[in-house]
């Protein structure tokens, strides 16, 4: 195997692991986004409750 042949798997392999992290770094995000919306919802939820005296 030449050098060059070595070089270029060495590259594909890294470029294939980037993906895949990219892919599971993309899913996070999703889950982070719901997370929030979940979070925004509860709020707004919550607000109602909450005496005037304590929103400022």
């Amino acid at each position: 195997m030449t050098y060059d042949k070595k070089y270029t798997e060495a590259l594909f392999n890294q470029v294939e692991k980037l993906i895949k992290e990219n892919e599971k770094l993309k899913q996070e995000v999703l889950d982070l986004k719901l997370d929030i919306n979940e979070l925004e919802a509860n709020l707004f939820y919550l607000l109602p409750e909450l005496d005037d005296d304590t929103v400022h």
